[in-house]
């Protein structure tokens, strides 16, 4: 199913006309809801980053930071100021991890990935759970039209379908043919 005909869907069940017009506003803010619930420890990425003088670029899909660790240890996560201060600990500023006291090793981030609107067309998400953009965008419709117990009525089944989602493996589900099972039933 594509992102145009959930659109056509929601706008039919919701009567809500204006949202194909809205849809640069509605769908990142759904998809901020979306991806919010995705988002937990056990769909985190892993990377080895290798630190040239405490500093290293963060990957290319980089999103948000779970840790920083040196074999079993989590290293502290501070201020960039506080590394420029020589405190101990990691910062990430402008895409870089910053390390100090400075070295030269490899280190493990384990982070969130971004995930590609559906605005720039297709995504994983999209492709395996239309539901859950399905009941992100009638919730933001509903909010729009303030009609807020229909719209609680779906944040609460996108909920509840985000829950069931699990990733096999997270760390390269945006790479495409990886496989994403839903568990459980769905509402």
């Amino acid at each position: 199913m594509t992102l145009d005909q959930i659109i056509a869907s929601v706008t039919r069940s919701t009567g809500f006309r204006q949202l194909a017009s809205m849809k640069q506003v509605l769908v990142p803010q759904a998809e901020a809801v979306i991806f919010g619930l995705l988002r937990t420890p056990r769909n985190a990425t892993k990377a080895d980053i290798t630190l040239t003088g405490g500093e290293a670029p963060l990957p290319a899909d980089f999103d948000s930071v779970v840790g920083v660790f040196d074999g079993d240890e989590a290293l502290q996560h501070v201020s960039l100021e506080d590394i420029f201060a020589e405190k101990e600990g990691y910062a990430i500023h402008d895409g870089k991890l910053y390390v100090n006291p400075p070295r030269n090793q490899t280190l493990r981030l384990v982070y969130h990935a971004k995930i590609p609107s559906a605005l720039n067309g297709d995504n994983i998400v999209i492709k395996k759970y239309p539901q859950l953009y399905s009941y992100a965008l009638t919730y933001a419709a509903y909010e729009q039209m303030g009609k807020k117990a229909e719209a609680l009525e779906y944040l609460n089944l996108l909920g509840i379908a985000a829950a069931h989602a699990t990733v096999r493996d997270y760390s390269e589900s945006w790479a495409g043919g990886r496989e994403w099972q839903l568990k459980g039933a769905t509402p």
